[in-house]
């Protein structure tokens, strides 16, 4: 594009309200992490590598083919709410984890959500985002320095404290063990993806059960169904970003489709519903010991 940079295309697309960007640069590497990010602070959904080759021969970039055409035919009417209008606090339980799983257009999602929750988030995220090897490091600072939260990728046998954010690593599942242990499966396959939202997902259902919020933001394909099924059995209260705000409603609309959620909402209102969630179940288990 000469005479006219990539960011301020961005800018500029996005002023005049047009479609989702997806920055592709033959000079990404993580080294330009900061790059990356500020493209994804201006609006942009997604950073990739210019692939290497074909689709019939080059994996990442079929996935890269993949995301533009599921990004291109998104689809912006409402979705069919899920039952909504009861709360956390019904079930009795005092919530003590929360997890949340996204893809494509996941980055700034996950900003906008984690800084809604305050410093002082009373229980600890755990996140699964789907991202290019080599860039969550910087996608820790960045989401750190945009939220005020304590952002850490996860390694094997670090607790899960209150207020702090964990991201699975690069390449590598994650999953809560004994209640407060994260546990890091650099071998174990699940599906497509290395993380996968899954194996959190259920993981939250079997050491906290009721005592989970599970939360899945816009993103291709449908990871993390099969986890929040198996939390929503036992008891945890399940959120789906809604089909207006997502940038892909594939990961939200699966998990809607197989009844495995409890509200649907726009991403401006998923952040304040969590911590309402938590405050609720806090303020109840406070009365129930008063």
């Amino acid at each position: 594009m000469p005479g006219f940079g990539g960011f301020e295309a961005i800018r500029t697309l996005k002023a005049a309200g047009g479609p989702p960007v997806i920055v592709v640069s033959s000079a990404l590497d993580p080294s330009d992490d900061r790059r990356v990010f500020a493209a994804l602070d201006l609006g942009a959904v997604s950073a990739r590598a210019k692939p290497r080759g074909l689709p019939e021969t080059d994996p990442a970039a079929a996935a890269w083919l993949e995301e533009i055409k599921a990004v291109a035919v998104r689809v912006l009417e409402p979705a069919p709410a899920a039952p909504s209008g009861a709360t956390a606090g019904r079930k009795g339980c005092t919530i003590r984890v929360a997890g949340i799983a996204a893809s494509t257009g996941g980055p700034q999602a996950l900003r906008l959500v984690l800084s809604s929750l305050g410093r002082h988030f009373p229980v600890p995220v755990l996140v699964v985002q789907h991202i290019a090897p080599g860039f969550l490091t910087g996608m820790a600072g960045w989401l750190a320095a945009t939220t005020g939260l304590s952002v850490l990728i996860a390694e094997d046998g670090m607790r899960a404290e209150p207020g702090n954010v964990y991201l699975a690593p690069d390449g590598a599942h994650m999953t809560l063990e004994s209640g407060t242990v994260l546990h890091i499966d650099s071998k174990g396959t699940r599906g497509t993806h290395r993380p996968s939202a899954d194996p959190m997902f259920e993981s939250l259902a079997a050491t906290a059960g009721c005592s989970a919020v599970g939360v899945v933001l816009t993103g291709m394909g449908s990871d993390g169904t099969h986890g929040l099924e198996a939390l929503h059995r036992r008891g945890g209260w399940i959120i789906a970003q809604d089909r207006e705000s997502s940038i892909v409603w594939g990961m939200p609309g699966s998990a809607v489709d197989v009844g495995a959620v409890d509200e649907v909402l726009p991403l401006s209102r998923i952040g304040s519903r969590l911590a309402q969630l938590v405050d609720q179940a806090c303020s109840h288990a406070r009365r129930e010991r008063g």
